[in-house]
């Protein structure tokens, strides 16, 4: 079922912001079930973190030209944090979803759900619940713990086990 907020997600454009180097086998995936399965108004920048890869190279190529993805070069070392935000800075969208490159969509509503909650008075920021392979939880947000130390919530938690929220 739809959210109360469909007439309100529908209008909103989002922007996707991938990191990768090389990994055309990751993106590969992630990008035919974003395009193919997913969100109408979507607009997907991939940071690329100075690939050399010549598989990955045509990949971006294809990628451009087939889905409109908007692939930009990031030629310094490695820094999660500073790649996100230049690719932040490089969205049109009015939302923003920060992407690890080796996620797959299993559920073609996962962004309506994820922008329905982002709408709600009061919530500014919104994750999803990922899993492995396997099907156990990767994770279902994340906390700062003492000493400012962050970690996952129910890491390998089976996916139907509620938690703590029994």
């Amino acid at each position: 079922a739809k959210s109360k907020f469909n007439d309100k997600i529908e209008t909103q454009k989002i922007s996707v912001v991938m990191c990768t180097y090389n990994g055309a086998q990751y993106l590969d995936e992630q990008l035919d079930s974003i395009c193919t399965q997913t969100y109408p108004n979507i607009e997907i920048i991939v940071m690329d973190n100075q690939s050399d890869d010549p598989e990955t190279l045509a990949y971006f190529a294809r990628i451009t030209r087939d889905y409109g993805v908007r692939v930009i070069a990031w030629d310094h070392p490695f820094n999660y944090s500073a790649i996100n935000n230049a690719g932040v800075r490089e969205a049109t969208g009015e939302l923003i979803c920060l992407l690890n490159n080796d996620t797959e969509v299993i559920n073609p509503l996962w962004l309506d759900e994820m922008v329905s909650h982002l709408l709600r008075p009061g919530v500014g920021i919104v994750g999803a619940r990922l899993f492995y392979g396997d099907g156990r939880v990767q994770h279902a947000g994340d906390a700062v713990g003492p000493g400012g130390c962050a970690d996952h919530f129910h890491s390998g938690l089976a996916a139907d086990n509620p938690g703590y929220q029994r």
